[in-house]
């Protein structure tokens, strides 16, 4: 414990402090003051060489490099090891920079991967301190960080740092798992995470149905729709949905409709309509939202009748009801743990089929959608 804590200590003071020490030691080791780049992967190295458990060494060659790289992402890895090993890790001690360290110690992993490791190291050698790609320093910490993972069931926050060193796990992927709900940082950035995805842009999957009402019940019933439409925040509470339902109308008689050369009953096997919607958040709790919403749309109802053609190569076309729509509606959203959602929405249509071609009948009347939807998030 005495070891860990004097560690500790030389993490988080001044280099100043231990000059005179720094000074003795690099006249052993024949090295000179405060040269990051040309004496970083010797530090690495060096450490390299030392049992996990001999601290008095890697304490002395830590003080060294943080007097000549700063306090970096390598000396952040081995104190959150050494921390662990003896039992002293608190979120309070990670410090200002952690998530820095973290995304530096990712990307290096990630670049490792690759073919080009080597000509990445060469272009960005300061971000990655000068130490090569797949150094034995990063073997070393790797094959501690396995060996203390496997010892005993861990706490949260041991467990995650664990977790990162020994399996390469990016730092961000798994902090939806309920346990690490302890971890205050991990709170942070779930947080975090939910208030971005407000502001992500989605693509909505809908099904749902369509219900006229009035003197369309007469004509249809209710009928199934699908649909696709992208959503996307324009500010914290506010939301625009574009889109476009396909309808299969369910037929209950034919009407009548009166073109310019001929009057015909007919029916209709098709609806389409393009719509705009601005919700407004009106209510969240955690990853359920509650969104009022108005907006417009234009329906074509495609009938049976073909149009005549103006000439013999031109593609045969039906006659289209058209109306213009007013939407009012409600929108229930639930976010994943993905950050994708599921929603249903519930909205009165407000529509007049005797618009533009007027049918012979009177199709007047409104309708009542409901759609149970899912929305993929874009980011």
């Amino acid at each position: 414990m005495a070891k860990a804590l004097l560690f500790i200590l030389l993490c988080i003071s001044s280099p100043l402090i231990f000059a005179q020490e720094n000074d003795e030691l690099r006249d052993i080791l024949n090295l000179p003051k405060n040269d990051c780049e040309k004496f970083s992967a010797r530090h690495a190295d060096n450490i390299s060489d030392f049992r996990p458990d001999d601290l008095d060494s890697i304490a002395k060659h830590l003080d060294l490099w943080i007097a000549d790289c700063g306090y970096n992402e390598a000396v952040f890895r081995v104190f959150i090891l050494i921390s662990i090993q003896e039992g002293v890790l608190k979120e309070e001690d990670l410090g200002p920079d952690f998530e820095y360290f973290l995304t530096n110690y990712q990307t290096r992993v990630w670049e490792s991967k690759t073919s080009y490791y080597q000509e990445t190291f060469e272009l960005d050698k300061e971000y990655f301190l000068y130490v090569p790609l797949k150094s034995e320093f990063d073997k070393w910490t790797k094959n501690w960080a396995k060996k203390l993972l496997y010892t005993k069931e861990w706490g949260a926050l041991e467990f995650y740092f664990l977790n990162i060193y020994a399996n390469d796990e990016p730092f961000n992927k798994d902090i939806e798992n309920s346990k690490y709900d302890s971890i205050k940082f991990i709170q942070k950035w779930r947080a975090e995470k939910l208030e971005e995805s407000k502001s992500a842009t989605g693509l909505n999957l809908t099904v749902g149905s369509w219900s006229p009402t009035g003197i369309l019940k007469e004509y249809f019933d209710v009928s199934p729709a699908i649909g696709l439409s992208i959503t996307k925040s324009i500010d914290k509470n506010f939301l625009i949905d574009l889109g476009i339902n396909f309808r299969i109308p369910q037929n209950k008689r034919e009407f009548r409709i009166t073109t310019l050369d001929s009057s015909e009953l007919t029916s209709s096997h098709l609806a389409i309509e393009l719509y705009g919607n601005l919700a407004y958040r009106v209510w969240t709790y955690k990853r359920f939202t509650i969104s009022p919403y108005l907006g417009g749309g234009f329906d074509l109802l495609y009938t049976g009748v073909e149009k005549p053609a103006t000439n013999e190569d031109e593609e045969p076309t039906n006659y289209s009801i058209n109306t213009y729509n007013i939407n009012l509606g409600l929108d229930l959203n639930f976010k994943t743990k993905s950050y994708n959602s599921w929603g249903l929405r519930g909205e009165y249509v407000i529509m007049d089929y005797n618009r533009g071609l007027v049918a012979s009948d009177d199709l007047a009347g409104n309708a009542i959608r409901l759609f149970l939807y899912f929305r993929l998030n874009l980011g």
